[in-house]
């Protein structure tokens, strides 16, 4: 099984990213904050994450510019939506962000 690994840039107007997996896939998602960061401002503390129910988050990390989690489960033709927040520390103020995509669970080619 290869981890399959999708990085997410948010922008100041959000935009809503669409990925699929395979039942059994699992997938790494990264939230990259750095475009949306002032000069010196970076993400402090732990990110937090929200997903539906039947997707699982097995692990997550983070940097000062950005936050990853892996996901895996979920049942077969069901979108999952998952969102990260941040809180930020360094910039003008300390600043909140949040953002999210969506994960749709696909039968895997036969």
């Amino acid at each position: 099984m290869t981890l399959a690994a999708y990085t997410i840039t948010p922008t100041a107007w959000g935009g809503l990213r669409i990925f699929r997996k395979g039942t059994a896939d699992v997938i790494s998602v990264t939230f990259d904050w750095s475009a949306m960061l002032e000069s010196g401002e970076t993400i402090t503390g732990t990110p937090g994450w929200e997903l539906d129910a039947g997707i699982t988050k097995d692990s997550q990390s983070n940097t000062t510019t950005s936050a990853s989690a892996v996901l895996s489960s979920g049942t077969t033709d069901t979108s999952y939506t998952v969102s990260c927040s941040v809180t930020t520390t360094g910039g003008a103020a300390a600043r909140t962000y949040k953002r999210a995509c969506t994960i749709q669970v696909r039968r895997p080619p036969v």
